[in-house]
């Protein structure tokens, strides 16, 4: 059976999804007393009960790891297709994994999220931290699209100021990980753009600095992006 989200489906019409896993199940108390618990885990073997067990298919069998790598532009940094499942109910997905990313040869243990919303024309960027509060990201976009822009800020590298571009959008299950020791920021490219990051390391106002988005390498397709006053006094790369 190939499976990737099960579902348990009520008669009130509330549901909720796990990842396919052996631990798929993770808090099983508010089921039916009826039903034998120990059946489930992966794959599901049906049961006389209230509830039925509906399953949701992914093209090509079962996903037995939620994310891969699609390409490697920059050293350390990567672009990362994550587990998405879509129905006639929705979408879900998951964009992170440590135990998944730790499989890719990536070592990541984010502390914090944050998320933007961004109307058309608003440029987010050049930053990043300071050492000792240097950090690793990963974005990702949920609603709209943006141009996303990531480039090396060390001066003794053979890839300093040579900037990679992608588009990240909500139709697409792609984001985007970025090591330390680069300057990351996006363009939105369409209203109400939503984004979010994780990180390995804690904000720290005193060391969050970063580059004028107009000095670095890179042709940006706007001359009047609507900018903070913070940004637009970044300085030069």
């Amino acid at each position: 059976m190939a499976c990737g989200v099960a579902a348990v489906e009520s008669e009130r019409r509330g549901c909720d999804a796990w990842m396919d896993s052996s631990r798929c199940i993770r808090d099983i108390s508010f089921l039916d007393s009826r039903i034998d618990k120990s059946s489930l885990s992966f794959p599901f073997k049906r049961i006389d009960c209230p509830l039925r067990v509906a399953f949701s298919s992914i093209p090509g069998g079962i996903m037995k790891s939620s994310c891969q790598i699609e390409s490697e532009p920059l050293p350390g940094v990567c672009l990362i297709r994550s587990f998405v499942c879509n129905d006639e109910r929705g979408m879900f997905g998951k964009p992170y994994s440590q135990s998944d990313f730790a499989k890719l040869g990536i070592s990541f243990s984010p502390v914090e999220h944050f998320y933007s919303l961004s109307r058309r024309h608003v440029l987010r960027g050049m930053h990043f931290q300071r050492e000792p509060a240097s950090m690793s990201k990963l974005v990702w976009c949920t609603r709209g699209k943006v141009l996303d822009v990531v480039v090396d800020i060390r001066t003794d590298s053979p890839w300093f100021n040579r900037p990679f571009t992608c588009e990240l959008t909500e139709h697409e299950p792609v984001g985007i990980f970025i090591p330390q020791g680069y300057a990351h920021g996006f363009l939105s490219l369409e209203d109400d753009s939503a984004t979010h990051y994780l990180v390995s390391v804690g904000h720290d106002p005193g060391l969050d600095v970063g580059v004028l988005w107009s000095s670095i390498n890179f042709d940006w397709p706007i001359a009047n992006p609507v900018l903070s006053e913070r940004d637009l006094r970044l300085p030069s790369i």
